[in-house]
C-alpha cells in the first residue's frame, strides 16, 4: 500500500514539476506578461493527454456503438423482412407513439434488441432477443472478464454475446387464409417434450445455464454433422429431426452453422429450476429455443433463417397432423408417456423440497418461541430461582451428552 501511495506522490510532483518555473513567477511578473505570453510560457503537456485521451475515449465510443448497431441492423431487418414475406406474419416489429413500425426496440445503450413477429396459423409468436457486448465501454468489460474469472458468481451468466430465437407453437392450424381455424383439445400438449440438438463445443456449459437441458440424454449419431450431439429426454425423440426436417439440406445447414449455432432446444419446461409446485405450472410454455453465439456475417443470418423456417415448418406439418388426427402423426401418446412421466418426478421433487424446507423453517420458529418463552420465563424469576433453573438446564445437557456418549459405546 504503501509503495502505491509513493509511486502516487511521485507521479503528482512529476505533473507540478511540468510547470514549476511558470508557478514560480511572482504575481507582478504574471501581470505584466500578455495573454499570448502567457499561453506560450505554460507547458500544457498534461493538458494536452487529458484532451488525447478524452477524445480517444469518445471515438471508442462511437465506434462500439456504431458496431453495434450495424449488426443489430444486418440482423433484425433481413429477419423482418423473412418473418413478413417468407413466413407471412400479420405483424411484425413494433408500433411507435408517431405511429410507424420499429424493426425492433434496442435498450441499455444498444446492447439488448428484440424483435417480435405474430399472427400466423400454427406458431402464436416468434421472439428474437440478441445481447451484443458493450464495446463502447472497454474498461467495464475488461472488469467484467476479470470478475467473471476470480468471482464467477457475480457475473451474470448471460453476459456474453449472443442471439437466441424462440418460436412459439398455437395449436392452431388453418388450410388457407380463407379456411376456418382448427385446433384440437390436446393440441399444444403433444408438444410437451424435450428434444434438441447441441454444439459440443459449449455442451456443458449449454446443459448447465439450460435447465431443460439438464434433464437430457446425450447421444451422437451418424445423421448429425460430427460438430453436434442429440440431448433429448429419450433417444425415440431424436426420429422428430429426421422425420420433419428436410435430411440433407438440414444436414448442410447444421454444418454451416456449427461456428455459432449453440443448440435447437423444443421443450416446453423454463431455463432455470422453479423451486415452488406454483412455478413448475406457470412456467411451462412448450417452444423451441435457437440459440447462437453470435451471428455477425450475411452468410450466417441466412443460415439462421434456413434454422428457423425448418422449425416454423415443423410445428405447420405437426399441428395439422395433430388437427387432422394423422396416422403419420409422430408425437403419439406411447412417444410421449416418458416425457409425461418424467414430469411428474420431477414435480413430485419440488413438492419434496418445498415440503422439507416447511419442515425446516418450522422447526426453526418453534426454536425461536421456546427460547422466547425460556427467556420470558428466566426474566420473571427470581435469583435463587434462576440459579435452580440454570442448574437443572446444566443437570439436562449432561444426561444427554451422557446418553450420546453411551449410544457410540
Amino acid at each position: 500500500m504503501a509503495g502505491a501511495f509513493g509511486f502516487l506522490s511521485k507521479g503528482l510532483d512529476a505533473i507540478n514539476s511540468l510547470n514549476a518555473h511558470y508557478f514560480a513567477l511572482s504575481v507582478d511578473e504574471q501581470k505584466a506578461m500578455t495573454f499570448f505570453e502567457r499561453v506560450t510560457y505554460y507547458n500544457w503537456t498534461f493538458e494536452g493527454i487529458c484532451v488525447v485521451l478524452l477524445g480517444l475515449m469518445y471515438a471508442v465510443y462511437v465506434a462500439g456503438t456504431k458496431l453495434n448497431e450495424r449488426r443489430s441492423d444486418r440482423l433484425f431487418e433481413q429477419l423482418n423482412k423473412f418473418f413478413w414475406e417468407e413466413l407471412q406474419f400479420a405483424r411484425v416489429g413494433f408500433s411507435s407513439r408517431d405511429k410507424g413500425r420499429l424493426p425492433y426496440i434496442r435498450d441499455r445503450n444498444g446492447t439488448w434488441c428484440t424483435a417480435f413477429a405474430t399472427g400466423r396459423t400454427c406458431v402464436d409468436h416468434i421472439v428474437v432477443k440478441a445481447h451484443y457486448l458493450a464495446r463502447f465501454n472497454p474498461v467495464g468489460l475488461l472488469v467484467e472478464k476479470l470478475l467473471g474469472v476470480f468471482f464467477p458468481q457475480v457475473v451474470d451468466p448471460h453476459s456474453d454475446e449472443f442471439v437466441q430465437v424462440t418460436v412459439t407453437p398455437n395449436g392452431k392450424w388453418a388450410k388457407d387464409e380463407n379456411s376456418a381455424v382448427q385446433a384440437a383439445e390436446d393440441g399444444l400438449n403433444r408438444f410437451r417434450f424435450i428434444a434438441s440438438i447441441v454444439n459440443k463445443n459449449g455442451m456443458n456449459d449449454s446443459r448447465n445455464k439450460n435447465y431443460f437441458l439438464s434433464l437430457t440424454h446425450t447421444s451422437e449419431s451418424d445423421t448429425l454433422p460430427i460438430e453436434y450431439v442429440f440431448m433429448s429426454e429419450n433417444n425415440q425423440l431424436n426420429k422428430i429431426f429426421a422425420t420433419y426436417m428436410d435430411g440433407e439440406a438440414f444436414h448442410q445447414t447444421l454444418k454451416g452453422a456449427a461456428h455459432f449455432l449453440r443448440f435447437i432446444a423444443f421443450t416446453d419446461l423454463p431455463e432455470e429450476k422453479p423451486v415452488t409446485d406454483k412455478l413448475w405450472e406457470s412456467t411451462q410454455k412448450p417452444r423451441c429455443v435457437i440459440q447462437c453465439s453470435g451471428v455477425l456475417t450475411e452468410s450466417d443470418v441466412a443460415l439462421l433463417k434456413e434454422i428457423i423456417a425448418a422449425v416454423v415448418a415443423f410445428y405447420d406439418v405437426t399441428t395439422r397432423e395433430i388437427v387432422q388426427q394423422s396416422s403419420s402423426l409422430f408425437l403419439t401418446n406411447d412417444i410421449l408417456r416418458r416425457s409425461v412421466q418424467l414430469r411428474k418426478d420431477e414435480l413430485s421433487k419440488i413438492v419434496k423440497i418445498m415440503k422439507q424446507v416447511e419442515r425446516e423453517m418450522a422447526q426453526e420458529k418453534k426454536a425461536e418461541e421456546e427460547k422466547k418463552k425460556r427467556r420470558e420465563l428466566r426474566e420473571s424469576l427470581s435469583g435463587e430461582q434462576q440459579d435452580k433453573l440454570d442448574q437443572k438446564l446444566k443437570q439436562k445437557r449432561e444426561r444427554r451428552k451422557k446418553n450420546k456418549q453411551a449410544l457410540r459405546v
